[in-house]
């Protein structure tokens, strides 16, 4: 099965990000949220976007009140937006196995925070 996995974060010793189209691909917290939008104005980092030249923000690590009043102002602007709940994490050295045994297949997008990757 190959899933589409979003990667929003990768430090030291973890990559944290959320699978698109299926299932956890590792371990998963539920508590975050995470809003995704296209308003500079209400970006939180809107010098870095998801997705390098274009306007596609995500607002991460928010507990559900915070994920509410992001979409409050979203709404009120009449902006859309998706949301999700839970993200998934994987230990960095373990990526790094599957993708040089070929389980992963990636494909950068050019941002020093993000990319997305093929499981």
């Amino acid at each position: 099965t190959m899933s589409v996995v979003l990667i929003l974060e990768v430090d030291d010793g973890y990559a944290r990000g959320i699978v698109i189209n299926g299932g956890p691909g590792g371990r998963t917290g539920l508590g975050d949220r995470t809003v995704f939008h296209s308003c500079v104005e209400l970006a939180s980092e809107p010098s870095n976007p998801v997705v390098g030249g274009t306007e596609l923000f995500a607002e991460d690590f928010l507990s559900k009140g915070q994920a509410e009043q992001v979409i409050a102002r979203l709404a009120a602007r009449g902006e859309p937006f998706a949301t999700t709940q839970g993200c998934t994490w994987w230990r960095l050295e373990q990526i790094v196995t599957d993708i040089e045994g070929g389980d992963w297949a990636t494909l950068g997008w050019g941002t020093a925070g993000g990319g997305r990757g093929v499981r």
